[in-house]
């Protein structure tokens, strides 16, 4: 009798993490903003191929990177509405102002212009 209730019991661990799971998985945010741009000198000239970053407030260590197209634009998608995001970009050495799009806006898409100098 003793095996058979330790097994219920893991059992009931077992099914109790999965539930826990499914609903920790279904509690998080869905993904609906992008934050979009381009990259600019300081005359406004398209800048190609520079860094650009963006972090999470509530991550500050994790740093997701892209690179600028062509004609200097920039799009970072399936980020979350109620999350706070750094934007910045980089290139030869030189940085950008870091510009931050607060969680407390409703746009679901963010134009923003980083201007390197």
């Amino acid at each position: 009798m003793g095996g058979s209730m330790n097994r219920r019991v893991q059992l009931g661990g077992i099914a109790g993490a999965i539930l826990l799971a499914a609903f920790g998985a279904q509690a998080q945010p869905t993904p609906i903003r992008t934050i979009e741009g381009k990259v600019i000198s300081f005359s406004g000239v398209p800048i190609p191929h520079a860094t650009v970053y963006l972090r999470a407030s509530s991550r500050p260590g994790a740093v997701k990177m892209d690179q600028s197209s062509a004609d200097g634009g920039f799009e970072f998608s399936g980020l979350y509405l109620a999350e706070e995001y750094d934007v910045w970009a980089s290139f030869k050495g030189r940085t950008s102002a870091v510009k931050t799009v607060p969680s407390l806006s409703n746009r679901r898409v963010i134009h923003l212009d980083l201007e390197i100098r």
